[in-house]
């Protein structure tokens, strides 16, 4: 299993933020066995204007398990089914200014899709169904829709809606894994596993890219930021790593 998270951002800007960092902004949860992938999505509603939460919402859990998009609280006590019937669903995401949820569906007879709907699984769109995704990040700030497709070996960027797609990075892409953005300062990082193995940075505008892990990485599956501490977290094979953004002080979790 592999647990991946986006903690709040600790500046003044505008971007909802958890009174006193008391909970995950963003989270995903993604499980990995012989049988396939669960992802889940954590989120917490905030006004814009402060960092006191919105009293009537309660965090909860957004948990893909392939056929199944659901709406979980985090105590277990409430659970709401948001659509059914899904192919394959492999990753998930939460766009929780516009109340969105976007999805891959990777097994469509005309290859995979990414899909959006409301939270409460009203109007569900496709958003692109030509690419060949395997993982996703939603852009709150920027409102832009970020994913990697393992088959073109590139990572692609659109507007939320779809709109003018466009390819961000294609140089030293592989296998890419996972995705995660750090809105607040403009940079993307992902996860490249199996052949040369690393941890990628890209200016979200597709400028500046690097690597900042490259060594004594095997097979990493998933990624995530602290956007408190200003730390990159990934998970590799049967352990959990953490660094500072540019890779240095490095640490086993």
């Amino acid at each position: 299993m592999s647990l991946t998270g986006s903690f709040p951002p600790q500046d003044d800007v505008d971007i909802p933020m958890p009174q006193e960092h008391r909970a995950f902004q963003h989270s995903h949860v993604k499980e990995f066995s012989q049988q396939g992938e669960a992802s889940a999505a954590l989120s917490e509603f905030q006004t814009l204007a402060s960092c006191e939460s919105i009293p009537d919402e309660e965090p909860f859990l957004i948990l893909a398990d392939h056929h199944e998009i659901r709406k979980i609280s985090i105590d277990g006590s409430n659970y709401t089914s948001l659509k059914q019937g899904l192919n394959n669903v492999i990753a998930v995401d939460f766009d929780y200014r516009e109340e969105f949820i976007y999805w891959i569906d990777s097994s469509r007879p005309n290859g995979s899709r990414i899909n959006r709907m409301n939270l409460n699984g009203s109007d569900v769109k496709v958003v692109h169904n030509t690419a060949v995704p395997n993982a996703l990040a939603v852009d709150w700030v920027g409102k832009n829709l970020y994913w990697s497709d393992a088959e073109k070996r590139i990572i692609e960027v659109s507007k939320l809606n779809g709109l003018y797609p466009t390819v961000l990075v294609s140089k030293r892409v592989k296998f890419p894994r996972d995705l995660s953005l750090d809105p607040q300062v403009g940079y993307l990082y992902w996860i490249d596993c199996c052949e040369n193995p690393h941890i990628g940075q890209v200016g979200m505008d597709g400028s500046n890219q690097t690597v900042v892990i490259e060594t004594q990485i095997s097979r990493p599956m998933a990624l995530t930021i602290d956007y408190v501490n200003r730390r990159l977290y990934w998970a590799d094979e049967s352990h959990i790593e953490f660094a500072n953004m540019d890779g240095s002080r490095r640490n086993k979790g």
